[in-house]
């Protein structure tokens, strides 16, 4: 068994005393390279409590027990401060009378994991109504956030046609938090029915403010299509652990019928079947055996899940959306029109990035900049990270969305 295969075995569905036994089976020179393992995926915390709850961490080796118990307490500390901040966050959302959904880590922490430590957290990821967006910004502001980016995206009508979020906010402590008004970028193929999150959505209490939460299914499906079409994997493990952690706390309550129609309406039943086959196969997820037969599989299913265990599995940089889309089985017209629209974007969508009408002469010195930009931000990483391993995520990108 591997490192990653014996961390989803303990993370997983496996029964208490085989975890128990296995823990007892671990080799003195395992642990620190199934600890590594972990951190790696951002399950280190997770870890932590899972092997604790056999009874059987002590036969781990007392300086590597004692870094993961580091690492677990370091989560609490950073994870603390977070939803200290998010909760003055949501209260000037409230006050203003604006309807919150946390999504992602926000969430989990509270909903799912039900111990803020187990799910280490990035930023802070929030929806709002569209109509809201305006409200939402300038009172997070007037709370002392400002925007990341200093040129900030004052069109939020043309910053909507492009991104799923507004330019991210930074408090003074560093937190960084977006706001959504929809959960998948609209440039996408899928099809999302906003409307229907927020008809759907469930009170929940996060950071001690009660707002609302996605409803079991509509959380599943979010958290699909994060790991998979969004992010291609790159964030490990940790993805798939989520959608386990969901589907386990949801268990009786949830409707597995609804989740396959509601996929083939968003136009996602690649991004989700597959991401549910892997929390099966990985986590041992319990997910009913004739579920398989009502989702469309693609015949070239084998090799995506192929793929994503590459990825999973191994330690691969990163690349922005655009540049595996480069590297994805697409043709080379295809290509060449998206190079070409990312390069040279439409008039809105360059004065959604920068301080310029689009009926101004001067956003042509804005494309110039905007060149710049990319090369600043990417530099040679288009052709340094043009490994095996990234065409293989520009070949998922392609297949999860349906247009190989």
């Amino acid at each position: 068994m591997t490192m990653t295969g014996l961390m989803t075995y303990l993370l997983g569905n496996a029964p208490p005393e085989a975890k128990a036994a296995r823990v007892h089976a671990i080799g003195r020179q395992e642990w620190p390279m199934l600890f590594q393992e972990a951190e790696r995926h951002g399950l280190a915390p997770l870890l932590y409590r899972r092997i604790g709850s056999t009874g059987a961490q002590h036969t781990a080796p007392a300086h590597d027990w004692g870094r993961l118990r580091t690492l677990y307490l370091r989560s609490l500390a950073r994870n603390l401060k977070i939803f200290h901040e998010l909760k003055n966050v949501l209260r000037l959302l409230t006050d203003a009378g604006i309807p919150v959904i946390a999504l992602k880590g926000a969430y989990l922490a509270v909903g799912v994991y039900g111990d803020i430590a187990l799910r280490p957290m990035g930023d802070v990821d929030l929806l709002v109504p569209k109509n809201r967006l305006a409200r939402a910004r300038n009172a997070i502001m007037d709370g002392g956030y400002r925007e990341q980016v200093e040129r900030g995206y004052s069109r939020i009508g043309a910053v909507c046609e492009i991104s799923d979020h507004l330019v991210p906010l930074v408090a003074g402590s560093g937190l960084v938090l977006e706001i959504h008004w929809t959960i998948e970028n609209p440039l996408s193929p899928f099809r999302i029915d906003v409307d229907g999150l927020w008809e759907r959505a469930i009170p929940v209490r996060v950071a001690g403010v009660e707002i609302q939460g996605l409803s079991p299914e509509d959380l599943l499906l979010h958290l699909c299509l994060h790991a998979s079409a969004r992010h291609g994997f790159e964030n490990g493990f940790r993805g798939i652990c989520d959608l386990h952690q969901a589907i386990e706390v949801s268990k009786g309550a949830f409707g597995w019928m609804e989740l396959v129609g509601r996929s083939e309406a968003w136009g996602a039943e690649r991004s989700i079947s597959l991401p549910l086959h892997l929390a099966g196969k990985w986590f041992g997820t319990e997910i009913p055996g004739d579920l398989a037969g009502e989702f469309q599989f693609h015949a070239d299913f084998t090799e995506m899940v192929a793929i994503s265990e590459r990825l999973l599995c191994t330690q691969v940089p990163s690349v922005s959306d655009n540049i595996t889309r480069l590297w994805g089985d697409y043709g080379m017209a295809h290509k060449f029109r998206h190079l070409m629209k990312r390069l040279f974007p439409g008039k809105n969508e360059i004065a959604a990035r920068y301080p310029v009408p689009a009926d101004s002469a001067r956003i042509c010195v804005y494309y110039v900049l905007r060149l710049k930009d990319l090369i600043n931000r990417h530099g040679a990483a288009p052709w340094t990270d043009a490994s095996r391993a990234n065409q293989g995520r520009g070949a998922l990108h392609a297949g999860l969305k349906g247009t190989n």
